[in-house]
Order: C-alpha cells, then structure tokens, then sequence
C-alpha cells in the first residue's frame, strides 16, 4: 500500500501571519490583492489586451517584498481562454512511501496572434493564485488514496469533471450522474474528492465574481450580464457548490460511523 505525505513548499505561500484568520478574512485579503493587481494592470492595458511581460511585472509587483514561484504559459486547450494549475513534485522515499511537494503554480493564458492576452483572463486566473495562497487547504495533494485504488480513478476523473466550472449540463442531470459516481467509490475517497471540488468551484465562484465586477466599473454592462447568467443557467456554479457540501457532509458522517 503506498503511503504518501504532504508538503506545502515556501515557495507557494506568503508568512503565516498573512494568511492566518477566518475563512471570511482570508478570502477578503485575496479578493483585495486581485484588486490591486488588476488596477496596475488597466493602466497598462489596451483595448482590453496586455503582454504577458506587463502581466508577471505587474504580479510581481503586486506580491512584493513576497516572492511566489509561479509560470506564465500559453493555453494549450483551444476551448480553454486560460486555467490555472499546481505543480506538484513527486518523490519516493521507500519502496512504497512518497512524499508530494507542492512547489509552485502554472498560470495558462490564451495569447493573440501579437502574443497578448484579455486582462479579464489574467485576473480571473489571477485570482485563482490568491486564493491558494491565502487559502493554504487548496493546495493539499488529495489523490494519494486513489493511488491504492486504481480502478477508482477513472469514476473520480468523471465525477471531477461533471462537477468542474466548465461543463455546461443541467443540474438535474449533474446530480443523477454524481449520485451513481459517488457511490462507486469509497467513503474516504469521495470525501477527498469532494472536498477538493468544493475548493476548485468556490475559487471558480470568486474568480468569476471578481471578473463581473469590473466589467461592470469598464461599463461592459452586456458582458456582467452574460456572464452573470451563464454561471447561474448554464454551469449552475453555486448550485454544484451546494451539491457539493450537502454530499461531503453525508460521506464524512458514513466515515466517522465506520471509524
């Protein structure tokens, strides 16, 4: 049975004394670094495009005197305007014993044809980085027991999906599809998983809402509105988050009733 531990790199976080606090506050300091970012940002854009040099000055500046290991790297996936990924570093201690660094982050962005991108992308993405760095729960490796269960991993790689921010299905069918998903695999592994899906679609939420605010402030009022609904009608995003805690409250009272 493999056995694996967690390591959160100091290289993916600012001091403990920055990020220490209630889930509220901690969401608010990410939040207000997006803010302040993405002011920088407008100011170098144009026509609602930057450089991605401007862009991880910008960042950096933004983070300064904190220094954040993180890459800047086109969007490979055509249906994708960026995503935003851990990098995770895998190493084999024993002969059935890992250890799992979390040693930075991997930001994708689509690029024109002149190399630049929407500061609308690199804010939501940004955002993305805030709230792991200020929320350090979001970086935990948590795939470690599907490495015992190997034939779980394609029923958790479909239930991740289903449940994702970018999977436009009606509810209704996403529950139908996530209830017969879950009960393949076992109580600890659908929590884990569930848990990091909570994460992935609240980040998702926040990015999102940090996005529509300024297009609002820019007058996109058009855009506010067609993003609004389509995270209301077509992703249903607060739906899923919802979906997501009322099942990993029932999967963690099946795991302490076996215990």
């Amino acid at each position: 049975m493999f056995k694996i531990k967690n390591f959160i790199s100091p290289t993916i976080k600012f001091p403990y004394n920055m990020v220490r606090g209630t889930v509220e506050g901690r969401n608010f300091k990410a939040a207000h670094y997006a803010e302040e970012f993405f002011i920088l940002l407008d100011s170098r854009c144009q026509n609602g495009k930057c450089t991605v040099e401007d862009f991880k000055n910008i960042l950096d500046f933004t983070m300064f005197p904190h220094k954040v290991n993180y890459k800047i790297l086109p969007e490979q996936n055509p249906n994708y305007s960026g995503s935003f990924v851990n990098e995770f570093q895998f190493k084999k201690t024993g002969k059935d014993n890992f250890v799992v660094n979390h040693i930075g982050y991997k930001i994708l962005v689509k690029q024109d044809d002149d190399g630049k991108i929407s500061k609308y992308t690199a804010l939501h993405e940004t955002r993305h980085m805030f709230d792991r760095i200020f929320n350090p729960k979001y970086n935990i490796y948590r795939n470690g027991k599907l490495l015992n269960n190997v034939k779980l991993i394609d029923t958790a790689a479909e239930l991740k999906n289903i449940l994702s921010a970018k999977v436009d299905m009606p509810m209704n069918e996403v529950k139908q599809k996530s209830d017969k998903l879950l009960k393949q695999l076992t109580p600890e592994i659908a929590v884990d998983l569930l848990q990091k899906l909570r994460y992935c679609l609240k980040s998702e939420h926040n990015a999102y809402n940090q996005v529509v605010k300024y297009f609002l402030k820019n007058r996109k009022l058009k855009d506010a509105f067609n993003l609004k609904i389509h995270l209301i009608k077509n992703i249903h995003i607060k739906s899923k988050i919802k979906y997501a805690e009322k099942e990993l409250a029932k999967y963690l009272k099946l795991c302490r009733n076996s215990d």
